[in-house]
Formats: C-alpha cells, sequence, structure tokens
C-alpha cells in the first residue's frame, strides 16, 4: 500500500494484523459462546441459539460444523416446531464419545489417570503405584504412565484434551516449578507431555483445578470463593471477582505450612503448629479416634485462625471446605471454624462468612484437571 506521495504505509501491515487478530478473536469468541451456552443450557436447535446468543445464523451454523468436526457437537434429533415449518434438528455438547484424559498426581502413593466425559463422569482410570520413601517420582515413569492411558482412549474415543493437576506451584506454561512431595522442581510436564503424544497438553495446580471444578461442575455459585482442600495435605484455591487468583509466582493458595500457634503439633516441615499438621487427615483422624468431637473442634479453630485474614483482607463471604465427610464435614469442626472467624472479623464491616463442606470429592481432582480443557474451550 502507498500513500498520495508513493510512499509505502508503514503502519498498513500492522492494520492487516490487527484485522487478522480481530478475526480470530471474533472467531473464537463465537466458538466460546455456543459451547458454553449449549454445555449450561442443554440441548437446542441452531434457531434457539442463534436467538439466545445473539448471533447470526449463518455463524451459527458454520461454527456448530466446526464444533461437529472436532467432536465436540452432536445432532440428537428434531426440536418440536413452534409453528408450521420444517422442525430445526437439536445439537448439544458431545457427552458420548468425546473425552478427555485427565491425570490426578496428589497423593504421594500413586498417580491416577482416566478417561472422563466433557460432564465430568469418570469412565474409567487406572493408578501407578509409588514407592514410599522415595526421594523423586521418576518423570519418565509418569509421562509413560500417562500416555498409555491416552493411546488406549484414543482407540475408543475421540479424545479432545489432555490435562494434569499437579500439587505445588506450576507456572502459565505448565512447568512443574516446585512440588514437594514428588521431588519435582523446574520440571517442563506439559512440554514433555505434549512431545509424547503430538497435543497440547494442560497442566495446573491441583486444588486450582479443584476449585474450579466445585464451582462447574458441583453447583457452587459464588464469584468470590475459598475452597480449602484437605486431602494429601493441605491447600487452597481462590476465585475473586469470577477470576482463578494465582499469585505474582503462582503459589497462592498455599497455605498448608501457615502456622497458626508456635507451640502446636509438629509438623513434617520441622516447624511447629503449621495448619497441615491439624489437618491432614493422617494426623487428624487418629486424634479424633482418641478424642472424638474435641480433636475436630480443636482442627476447625485452627483453620478459622488461618481463614480470618483472608476474609478479611479480601472480603470473602463463602469458604468451602473439600474432604472426608467424617471429618470437615462434622458439626464440630465447622461450627468451631466459623466461631474463630467470627471472634477474629469486625462485625459489620464483613458479612458473616458461610463456611461449609463439599464432602467425600474423590473425583474432584480428576473433574479440575477436566476443567482445564473446558475453559480452554471458553466453557465457564
Amino acid at each position: 500500500m502507498t500513500g498520495r506521495a508513493g510512499v509505502s504505509d508503514p503502519t498498513a501491515r500492522v492494520r492487516r494484523s490487527w484485522a487478522k487478530a480481530e478475526i480470530g478473536d471474533t472467531r473464537r469468541h463465537n466458538r466460546a459462546l455456543l459451547l458454553d451456552t449449549l454445555f449450561h443450557d442443554g440441548a437446542m436447535s441452531r434457531a434457539e441459539l442463534a436467538r439466545r446468543t445473539a448471533l447470526t445464523a449463518p455463524t451459527v451454523s458454520a461454527v456448530i460444523s466446526d464444533l461437529q468436526a472436532e467432536y465436540l457437537v452432536v445432532d440428537v434429533g428434531e426440536a418440536v416446531p413452534a409453528r408450521r415449518g420444517k422442525p430445526g434438528s437439536l445439537v448439544k455438547v458431545n457427552d458420548s464419545d468425546a473425552v478427555v484424559v485427565v491425570g490426578d498426581l496428589s497423593d504421594s502413593s500413586g498417580v491416577v489417570a482416566g478417561i472422563t466425559t466433557l460432564s465430568g463422569k469418570l469412565l474409567n482410570s487406572g493408578r501407578l503405584p509409588l514407592a514410599p520413601g522415595r526421594e523423586q517420582t521418576p518423570v519418565e515413569d509418569v509421562l509413560a504412565f500417562v500416555e498409555q492411558v491416552a493411546r488406549e482412549a484414543d482407540d475408543t474415543y475421540h479424545v479432545v484434551g489432555v490435562a494434569l493437576a499437579v500439587p505445588g506451584v506450576i507456572d502459565a506454561d505448565g512447568t512443574v516449578v516446585r512440588a514437594s512431595h514428588l521431588g519435582w522442581a523446574d520440571v517442563p510436564l506439559a512440554a514433555l507431555l505434549s512431545e509424547r503424544l503430538d497435543r497440547q497438553v494442560h497442566v495446573g495446580n491441583d486444588v486450582n483445578a479443584a476449585t474450579i471444578a466445585a464451582r462447574q461442575l458441583h453447583g457452587i455459585e459464588a464469584h468470590n470463593l475459598m475452597l480449602v482442600y484437605v486431602e494429601h495435605g493441605v491447600g487452597a484455591g481462590l476465585v475473586i471477582g469470577d477470576q482463578l487468583l494465582e499469585g505474582e509466582t503462582f503459589a497462592a493458595g498455599e497455605i498448608g505450612h501457615l502456622s497458626v500457634d508456635p507451640d502446636g503439633p509438629e509438623c513434617t516441615c520441622g516447624r511447629r503448629g503449621c495448619l497441615q499438621a491439624y489437618l491432614d487427615p493422617h494426623n487428624l483422624r487418629p486424634r479424633v479416634e482418641a478424642r472424638g468431637d474435641d480433636a475436630l473442634a480443636e482442627a476447625g479453630a485452627a483453620l478459622g485462625l488461618a481463614l480470618s485474614g483472608v476474609i478479611s483482607a479480601l472480603n470473602l463471604t463463602q469458604v468451602v471446605v473439600a474432604g472426608s465427610a467424617d471429618l470437615v464435614g462434622s458439626d464440630a469442626f465447622l461450627d468451631a471454624a466459623t466461631s474463630t472467624v467470627l471472634e477474629r472479623t469486625l462485625a459489620g464491616i464483613n458479612a458473616e462468612p458461610q463456611i461449609s463442606a463439599l464432602a467425600d470429592t474423590d473425583e474432584l481432582i480428576l473433574q479440575g484437571a477436566l476443567c482445564l480443557i473446558l475453559a480452554d474451550l471458553g466453557i465457564r
């Protein structure tokens, strides 16, 4: 392109690149909008999709065709016409043979990997035992195990994504910056598995993933939420203004070794009074067997101490504790946590916090890995 003086226009290339970016962004937006609508509202006709999303009928038809080619959307019969005329066919998110390969590395005794539908139904899973007392989990063993699960899934289903949920600090590229119980530091897990499978792989923090799953698949409707996961250690996920809060160095929510009492029980890290020393089921269950509700109340109070500052600083009103029903779901535990928070926060400024339990969530981490893929597809 040249200007009136015949001089090449230096902004032409920039304008063309912007135009291409805008077209690409529009396509991604339309695709995400239609998938999100079908995921949350169920099967509907293309005409109804156009009405609900305010997209044109040709745009809806074109995007749905693309999604069908990727096995993300399927036809499911004809709609009942509201008036005379040929009924339109219904489409829905493919919840039969479109699957995601998911992995959970949160348990120090073994890695779990399996196949889940897009709605979160676990179709099958396997477990790779890990040797106790090891200094480091062999990365190659984990890669080979997940690769085997993915290859077997490809033989039967249409695999639309692969995602792993890993404890510790995970950066935006899927590198495990630090995972203490695996003995890993700076392991480019997403890149390594992606190279083996020749496809994109998502890797995220396990509790962050669980927090997304709690909102997406378990009906916890909150714009601001803290989920405390008490299973293999203690960690937290934070959602503020519908956005996951990961922190400057991707370590937000690492509260397990926050000391709430310098004279408290000894922790595996060598310090005393860490939240994990009170709440980790391996530590808490023997105390409950010996002391009953008193031990549960003590653990709940410890959690309340840790939560008080976070609730005040972020003006949170909803905290969900995920774990075993007999521990975090007990009245003694929840009442002690709530009363401790109320004693240590200023009434009238913060609304009374709602601390509740999401109990017996054995598949929550795997569902969280699925949600990493759903988010990538634009389903939130």
